[in-house]
């Protein structure tokens, strides 16, 4: 994390370098792990996919810039305004003061520890052979939710509508949250969300990863939940990215599942013809 703090900050390489040297990185650590006995590489192929998430979501700058007439966020924000006012999301969520913001703002800030969270819980569970029922989910519903953002570009309702719908609360956890998103966030789109893409992923990754300690899991759709909802009440996102987010999600996690089984059927009557 410092050390990609530290590139995006001063640009010591250029996007079309990075292209180049990630996927020739990732090959090599493959083929270092396949050739090589030695424990530490798989550990290391373990953790790096997750910690290029982060270049995965910054990259979309490079791809995309924000729409200039708004007519996205002008269409998504009524739907917004109607779950706020009308139908008292805002109202429920304050209703015992600063309790429910809190709760809400460390869930949204959480979201940043949970992919290292996840594979550290696996390993401590004794399941490291299972690691990879964690992470094929969490990558594949987190980057094909990253690879739709560029083709709706858009910006957060509380840049777009600066100063409207703001939680009448104001908390710690509250300004951490702004002060990431203005230091370190992608500018180019927010939907389909993906803060909440990658807790519905990582979910579904430890539902099947942990099958004896399923809690984890449902833990985690709570936590989808509740940053879900803060996207909404904070004006992170607008109600529709977090939907997006989830149904893209479920929907690429499910063919690419279904699709390798069917493959791997297929492989087997095939080898026993």
């Amino acid at each position: 994390m410092p050390a990609l703090a530290l590139w995006r900050a001063h640009a010591f390489l250029n996007s079309s370098e990075l292209v180049l040297i990630i996927p020739l990185g990732l090959v090599a650590l493959a083929r270092a792990d396949r050739a090589s006995s030695h424990k530490g590489w798989s550990v290391v192929r373990d953790w790096v996919p997750a910690a290029l998430m982060l270049v995965a979501y910054w990259s979309i700058d490079w791809a995309a810039t924000p729409s200039a007439n708004h007519e996205l966020e002008n269409a998504l924000i009524g739907w917004d305004r109607t779950l706020l006012n009308d139908w008292g999301l805002r109202a429920a969520v304050e209703h015992f003061g600063t309790f429910g913001p809190s709760i809400l703002d460390l869930a949204y800030l959480l979201l940043y520890a949970v992919p290292p969270l996840a594979i550290t819980g696996v390993y401590c569970l004794q399941e490291r052979d299972r690691v990879d029922d964690l992470l094929y989910p969490l990558l594949v519903g987190t980057l094909v939710t990253y690879s739709l953002l560029p083709h709706f570009p858009s910006e957060a309702p509380r840049v777009v509508f600066a100063g409207q719908d703001l939680p009448a609360v104001e908390t710690t956890f509250r300004r951490l949250n702004v002060w990431i998103l203005d230091h370190w966030d992608i500018r180019s789109s927010v939907f389909p969300s993906g803060h909440v893409a990658v807790a519905f992923s990582a979910a579904i990754g430890m539902w099947r990863a942990a099958p004896r300690n399923r809690g984890i899991a449902l833990m985690l759709l709570a936590l989808t939940v509740l940053v879900w909802i803060n996207t909404i009440y904070g004006r992170y996102h607008y109600a529709a990215d977090g939907l997006a987010g989830i149904s893209v999600s479920a929907f690429a996690i499910s063919v690419t599942l279904v699709g390798g089984k069917v493959y791997r059927l297929s492989r087997r009557s095939t080898v026993q013809y």
